[in-house]
């Protein structure tokens, strides 16, 4: 039986059931999700239980857990909710950074039908994962940045706070991108509509 000590996605799964039917996704065909900051596994688990039930989907969690050594590390509580669990088999389990494993699948050209970026709140580091994941998603796939409005006082955005490097990312991306209605306050979804063709004027980089 999975057990948490917070309940943090607790408001969101209703709008994602809602995100994803808009979306045509059929949990019953093979499919991939990469999510950036694991925790506990409740996110995960819920994940497996409603868009990945078919045997050859995949969940590939991302997370630095912290102290894995330590009686205390949440580490033990993610592995006995979704390690331990019956979804075992489809998950693979990265104990890292997200700058790594993004910046690996772009340079592999793997993609992904949805990846979940739940880690650092740094501006910086989720301008990072946003553009990694923007190359390192299908297009089609869904992105969905968490804690959105997320800011170390209230009211005031900072280098610590998401916002600004989501703002900066949806901007410069809107024509590439699509942004659902009606989504709860924490969370940022996103659609990816097309990728950047190699002969478009103003590619470089990525």
């Amino acid at each position: 039986m999975v057990q948490f000590t917070t309940d943090w996605f607790g408001r969101y799964p209703d709008y994602w059931t809602q995100l994803f039917a808009e979306r045509g996704w059929r949990p019953d065909q093979p499919r991939s999700i990469v999510e950036i900051g694991s925790y506990e596994g409740r996110s995960a688990h819920w994940m497996l239980e409603h868009l990945l039930q078919h045997a050859q989907s995949r969940l590939h969690c991302v997370d630095i857990f912290p102290d894995r050594d330590t009686p205390t590390s949440y580490w033990h509580r993610f592995k006995a909710n979704i390690l331990d669990g019956p979804h075992a088999a489809k998950v693979t389990v990265t104990a890292s950074a997200s700058l790594p494993v993004l910046s690996a699948m772009v340079a592999s050209g793997e993609q992904a039908d949805f990846i979940y970026l739940d880690g650092s709140h740094r501006a910086a580091d989720v301008l990072e994962d946003l553009v990694l994941a923007f190359h390192a998603t299908k297009p089609g796939g869904v992105i969905i940045v968490d804690d959105y409005l997320i800011a170390p006082r209230l009211g005031e955005l900072t280098l610590d706070s998401p916002k600004i490097a989501v703002d900066a990312f949806t901007t410069i991306y809107r024509d590439r991108l699509a942004i659902p209605w009606g989504q709860p306050l924490y969370q940022l979804a996103m659609i990816k509509t097309a990728e950047r063709s190699p002969d478009h004027p103003g590619a470089r980089g990525l």
